[in-house]
């Protein structure tokens, strides 16, 4: 059976230099300072351009350009069922920008990506300007997202989907394949729903994002009944079973 992970987060905020996010003006960021001086700095052993060039440079990790506090002030209410403080920046995805204007989002058509894959980066301030740096094996990502120069981080509030096709077993050279589709909320249509609220005691009027609506010819074109469904919030709850379409 596939897999089809639902991860119900949303993600925000940036680095170096400039930090943006398409939510309510009301509620973006204004801080546009430059702390450089602030960031931990480690050495690591990269391969820059991918193409099996290793160099030992400085390199700072993407995830300390996207404060956990900055990112609750965005929200309405950066809590669980419970009241405790979740990560709320598993809640967006992120878009990288180089000084140039290049970025994967427009140049190439990507998807935004998730914070869970974007805080295992880094930045190189040696190499390029500053470039964005994952490595090629363990990420998953496509050349485009080493930004040369990267100056701007935008955020969007998402809901990713992560797909495991697995490895066909008349095909002793097949492997299990991972892909993740992000789709921004503010693009989505949204109906209004009544439910009651977690404390059982009210009604309460939301709009809502039908989750079929996700499971659309781009995310897979086979019968959405083949695929299993597990559910993760923002919070990393997981639905302990599957659920089917």
């Amino acid at each position: 059976m596939k897999k089809l992970s639902a991860f119900l987060l949303m993600f925000l905020l940036i680095f170096p230099f400039v930090m943006a996010c398409d939510d309510d003006p009301d509620k973006q960021s204004s801080d546009n300072s430059n702390p450089l001086a602030s960031y931990t700095s480690e050495t690591i052993n990269a391969d820059p351009s991918w193409d099996g060039t290793i160099v030992s440079t400085e390199a700072w990790n993407l995830d300390q350009f996207v404060s956990q506090s900055s990112v609750d002030d965005l929200m309405d209410d950066p809590t669980t069922k419970s009241g405790d403080a979740i990560d709320t920046r598993n809640m967006y995805t992120v878009n990288i920008t180089g000084a140039d204007g290049w970025t994967p989002r427009t140049s190439k058509g990507a998807l935004s990506m998730p914070w869970d894959i974007f805080k295992e980066g880094y930045v190189l301030p040696k190499v390029y300007d500053a470039k964005t740096y994952w490595d090629e094996e363990s990420s998953g990502l496509k050349k485009y997202w080493l930004v040369k120069g990267a100056q701007y981080l935008d955020l969007y509030r998402s809901i990713v989907i992560y797909i495991t096709d697995l490895a066909d077993p008349s095909d002793p050279e097949s492997e299990d394949e991972d892909r993740y589709i992000s789709f921004e909320t503010a693009a989505l249509t949204t109906t209004s729903l009544t439910y009651w609220n977690w404390n059982g005691d009210e009604e309460e009027t939301v709009d809502a994002i039908k989750l079929t609506d996700l499971l659309i010819d781009y995310v897979t074109t086979d019968d959405k009944a083949l695929y299993d469904y597990v559910f993760t919030t923002a919070d990393a709850y997981v639905t302990d079973g599957t659920s089917s379409t």
